[in-house]
């Protein structure tokens, strides 16, 4: 009895002894992963912030030109605002001297 004993208890250890194994390859595994998902995550963050970089950069230059283009149609308003004073001081000057002539009797009749 003595022998099974032994025999248990050196079986029992051997379990032990291949547990320990398992445990420290995973652990090497576990932390070659961990290194490779580190780097990759490092590489997303670089790549990610230069896209922001460049896309930053593309919004101020389409800022700049709708700035630009606000700028022109300000300018196109202005004149459209200046012909429109102009054409009713025409109108105005034209039914003023209209005016005179019928109070002059300028005013033509056809019947």
């Amino acid at each position: 009895m003595n022998k099974f004993n032994i025999g248990v208890i050196f079986g029992i250890l051997i379990q032990f002894g291949i547990f320990v194994w398992f445990l420290s390859s995973q652990n090497s595994k576990i932390e070659t992963l961990y290194k490779f998902y580190e780097a990759e995550s490092q590489k997303d963050v670089i790549e990610n912030q230069v896209k922001m970089k460049i896309d930053l950069e593309n919004l101020i230059k389409e800022v700049q030109q709708i700035k630009k283009d606000l700028k022109q149609a300000n300018s196109k308003d202005k004149k459209i605002m200046r012909q429109h004073e102009k054409l009713f001081e025409l109108i105005e000057g034209g039914s003023q001297m209209m005016q005179q002539n019928e109070t002059k009797g300028g005013v033509y009749s056809y019947d």
